[in-house]
C-alpha cells in the first residue's frame, strides 16, 4: 500500500499544483508497470488531500493500481496538518482501509507539503505515533519551496534525513517518482508480523 497525503493549499497554485498532479501521473503509471511486472506484489494507493480539511480521494479506499487513474487536484484554502494526521490516522487500521493486510507489507507513506501547519497538529502527530501502520511504516517527506515547515515535516516522518527539500519542480516530479518506486520495491522485503 503506498498513501499519499499531498498538500492542496492556495500556496499550492500556479506551477506547483501543476507540478504534483504531473509527479503523480509519472508515479501512478509507473507504480502500475511495477505492479504489472511483478505478479506477486500486489501494489495498492491511497491519496488524501488536505487544506483547510483532508480529504480521501481514493474515498473507497487502496485502489489495486490497475483500476486507479489520476485526475487533476485544484488547490484553495489553508493548510491543515493536524486534520490530515487525524484522517491518515483513522484509516491505517485493519478496520478501515487495511482490511486486507494479513500477512501482507508495511506501508509506504509520502507526506508533501510546502507550507505551514493553519491548524494544531501536536496532539495529532502524538496520536498517530502510536499506531504500529504508521511507526513500521516507510515515511518519506516532501519540502517544496523555501517556505515548506522542515521541523514539522521531519516531525512527521520521524527523522529529517528521509524529507527531501526543493524548489526545483522538475526535480521535484522526477525525486517523487523515484522514491515512489525505490520504496515500494524495497518494502516488499519487511513483513508485518502482527
Amino acid at each position: 500500500h503506498v498513501f499519499y497525503v499531498l498538500d492542496t493549499s492556495g500556496s499550492m497554485e500556479g506551477t506547483r499544483i501543476s507540478a504534483l498532479n504531473h509527479a503523480m501521473e509519472e508515479c501512478t503509471e509507473a507504480l502500475a508497470t511495477l505492479a504489472k511486472s511483478n505478479g506477486e506484489a500486489k501494489l495498492k494507493i491511497a491519496v488524501m488531500e488536505f487544506n483547510t480539511e483532508a480529504h480521501w480521494v481514493t474515498s473507497n479506499g487502496p485502489e489495486d493500481m490497475e483500476d486507479f487513474e489520476w485526475e487533476y487536484l485544484k488547490c484553495g484554502g489553508l493548510t491543515a496538518i493536524g486534520d490530515a494526521l487525524t484522517e491518515l490516522n483513522k484509516k491505517l487500521s485493519r478496520h478501515e482501509f487495511l482490511k486486507s493486510m494479513t500477512g501482507a507489507l508495511m506501508p509506504v507513506i509520502i507526506f508533501m507539503t510546502d507550507g505551514y501547519a493553519t491548524d494544531e497538529y501536536g496532539e495529532a502527530l502524538e496520536e498517530i505515533r502510536q499506531n504500529k501502520w504508521f511507526k513500521k511504516g516507510t515515511k518519506i517527506g516532501f519540502a517544496i519551496g523555501d517556505d515548506a515547515d522542515l521541523k514539522m515535516i521531519s516531525e512527521i516522518v520521524g527523522n529529517s534525513e528521509a524529507v527531501i527539500r526543493t524548489t526545483d519542480l522538475e526535480l521535484f516530479k522526477r525525486l517523487m517518482k523515484f522514491v515512489t518506486v525505490t520504496a515500494s520495491m524495497l518494502v516488499s522485503q519487511s513483513h508485518t508480523t502482527e
